[in-house]
């Protein structure tokens, strides 16, 4: 069987490992009302308290997932997989249309791709066949046990980077408080790379940084 390149996409991301067929994702697709999304950077993929009665696959590009104050939770690309929760194999599809979204999606690459489903029409095709639901019901762990180690990673970097803006905050790092980041970040698996992208960002230069002094621009005279 031959799929879109959409199709492709979407089968490889999330259906593949989960146990569907090539057969069984297009007869999905067909009985759920796929549809195929694009999304220009700034605008919301999902608001919180929209009704939640489709269920969103990210395909490409990178998304944010929001809180209620709109503070960052998480950022990645199309390892986010589905936008919030896919399927329970307990609910009632006919109570599916009441439940609301937790958190906001926004897109923040140029463009944003997602697939969407129709939630209940996705619980009905699934739950008909033993197998679909024993499918259905991996790939919504699969997609639970990627997103705890992404935020997990991200957790602890953001954790190191307020380390650091507190521990430079005067201009100055002395050896003490660079002792402490690196035990830290060797004790958290902080990769050097790492470590130099978030030096960056908070205005720091590697050299600057082992110096323990931040370099002062003269004005011009």
């Amino acid at each position: 069987m031959t799929l879109t390149d959409d199709e492709d996409l979407a089968y490889n991301l999330a259906f593949a490992r989960a146990g569907f067929t090539k057969q069984q994702l297009c007869d999905l697709l067909s009985s759920a009302g796929a549809r195929w999304n694009t999304v220009q950077h700034g605008d919301f993929i999902h608001r919180r308290g929209d009704v939640y009665d489709t269920i969103t696959l990210f395909l490409d590009g990178t998304v944010q997932q929001l809180s209620a104050t709109n503070d960052k939770i998480a950022e990645s690309n199309s390892r986010m997989g589905w936008l919030g929760h896919m399927f329970d194999p307990t609910a009632d599809p006919e109570t599916l249309s009441a439940w609301k979204r937790h958190f906001s999606w926004k897109c923040t690459a140029q463009r944003c791709r997602t697939l969407s489903l129709s939630r209940a029409d996705f619980h009905r095709h699934v739950v008909a066949t033993p197998k679909l639901r024993e499918a259905a019901t991996r790939m919504q762990s699969d997609d639970y046990g990627v997103k705890l180690c992404m935020l997990l990673t991200q957790n602890r970097l953001e954790t190191y980077r307020k380390m650091m803006e507190m521990a430079v905050m005067d201009g100055n790092v002395d050896e003490h408080r660079r002792k402490a980041l690196h035990e830290w970040r060797s004790r958290h698996k902080i990769s050097d790379e790492e470590h130099l992208k978030l030096l960056s960002e908070i205005g720091w230069s590697a050299q600057e940084f082992d110096n323990g002094k931040r370099a002062t621009t003269k004005a011009a005279s």
